[in-house]
């Protein structure tokens, strides 16, 4: 029997309780969150310097993210395999 590999999820919620609750619930169900970013800049040098991790991973972010606009995140969302 084949081991299911879970999901590679970044995260970037402003909100550290809504963060927390994300995070922990994914943590718990296997899944492996492997960056937690709390502001825009955080989450674009996390992507830019780590392309191998994030060409597979899961983007799960909030409108509260400070320096978020739709151009941005539209420009990040190329480099995911799924926000």
């Amino acid at each position: 029997m084949s081991e299911l590999e879970m999901p590679t999820v970044i995260t970037a919620i402003a909100n550290s309780e809504a963060e927390g609750f994300v995070a922990g619930t994914l943590y718990a169900q296997g899944w492996n969150v492997v960056f937690r970013a709390i502001d825009w800049d955080t989450l674009e040098r996390f992507v830019n310097g780590n392309q191998e991790i994030v060409q597979g991973a899961l983007l799960l972010f909030a409108s509260d993210l400070p320096g978020i606009s739709r151009n941005k995140v539209d420009d990040l969302a190329r480099k995911f395999r799924q926000t």
